[in-house]
């Protein structure tokens, strides 16, 4: 067994198996390395996409993994209002997908290796020395791709806040929502301050999930009443943790990158972390085959300015989301009332002054301020959205 290699990667989920797929392409000796026995299961993922996704996997409808196609996301208020993000998107099999992009990277050459969780990582003068139970291995360079709780980020002491989500699975017939919209739900109510409820419709079952920094389990079987669903009728229990910065994290070091949810690339309004993935995972790959053409590892210090426009480099962009999912229902349903029915990039200014200026409050004129930067900040970054 050959325990020397160019690359050693650490995750073989969408980020870890982009960034061997350039690896391997470019001819370099690229090992994948995943703590799991089967790749992608057990899901810890919500599982919808956007179309962007889809484009920057290189791909199009329909595939096999794609179990629904929807018109884009709406974000529900308690109060029952509702504003629109038509994009459109796809709710996927997530562990499908993923072994998707593990065999594409495994034809052009990469190796992967399940069961092999990572013990101990030792930085050498030529590279890494990686341990696991079954092997000592060594390489040139190292990415994390593992998660939330990479073993690579831990090394290099990058621990993000985690915002730990849970979903639940339900036969259809089960769920007594109306999807005749196709459009995914995002739920937002003082319960989930911080983070925020989700209804999804996949074809013959529905995902009802939130994220939380406490409580998540009455939480979130309160909503499921809320919404009229038996939380005792599902079908499947599913969870994981969510990277939940406040900072950038730092992404580049001397002979390593971390890139997905090991280096936060999460979109910040809704957590989701597929597309920036595959876009950090595919990126970090073209700048170590960079690096390995030059025999110049400081050519990973460009790794950084080359992924600056993903929203998770800008502190602005992780702050306002964290700004409005933190808001009561008094302020989030005077938004409501005034974006009602509206598509994002709306500005009702006649709504506004119906619902605001009878009765002025600096909270509500606060809340409408930063929606009012949300919708800013989805137009310029919705190429990352979901």
């Amino acid at each position: 067994m050959d325990n020397s290699w160019d690359v050693i990667v650490v995750g073989a989920g969408p980020a870890g198996s982009s960034c061997a797929r350039v690896i391997a392409e470019s001819g370099y000796s690229v090992l994948v390395l995943d703590k799991k026995h089967t790749i992608g299961e057990p899901n810890h993922c919500g599982e919808g996409v956007s179309s962007a996704c889809l484009d920057e996997v290189g791909v199009s409808a329909p595939q096999p993994w794609i179990i629904s196609e929807v018109k884009g996301c709406k974000l529900l208020f308690p109060n029952g209002t509702e504003i629109r993000f038509t994009q459109k998107g796809y709710c996927i099999d997530r562990p499908s997908f993923d072994r998707f992009l593990a065999e594409r990277a495994s034809n052009l050459g990469a190796v992967f290796r399940t069961s092999s969780e990572v013990k101990a990582i030792v930085s050498e003068q030529s590279g890494w020395r990686v341990r696991t139970a079954h092997s000592e291995l060594r390489s040139r360079y190292l990415v994390g791709a593992g998660g939330a709780l990479c073993p690579v980020s831990k090394h290099f002491k990058q621990n993000p806040f985690i915002l730990p989500a849970v979903q639940y699975k339900f036969r259809k017939k089960d769920v007594a929502c109306d999807f005749s919209d196709s459009f995914l739900q995002f739920h937002h109510h003082e319960d989930f301050s911080g983070g925020y409820a989700w209804v999804f419709d996949r074809s013959d079952e529905v995902s009802i999930g939130a994220g939380s920094p406490t409580g998540l389990k009455e939480k979130l079987e309160r909503f499921c009443a809320r919404i009229g669903v038996d939380p005792d009728k599902r079908i499947k229990t599913e969870g994981g943790p969510i990277p939940f910065l406040h900072r950038p994290l730092q992404i580049a070091f001397p002979r390593a990158l971390l890139c997905g949810d090991s280096g936060g690339f999460t979109y910040p309004f809704t957590k989701g972390g597929v597309h920036g993935a595959c876009w950090s995972g595919r990126i970090s790959g073209e700048v170590i085959v960079e690096a390995l053409r030059k025999n110049d590892s400081y050519t990973l210090s460009d790794y950084s300015r080359r992924v600056s426009l993903y929203p998770c480099r800008s502190r602005t962009h992780l702050m306002i989301p964290q700004a409005f999912f933190k808001f009561d229902n008094k302020i989030i349903d005077t938004i409501g009332r005034i974006m009602d029915g509206k598509e994002y990039t709306e500005i009702p200014v006649g709504r506004f002054a119906r619902h605001f200026l009878p009765h002025p409050s600096p909270r509500i004129l606060w809340g409408i301020a930063v929606g009012f930067c949300v919708q800013r900040f989805y137009h310029h970054s919705r190429r990352f959205a979901w």
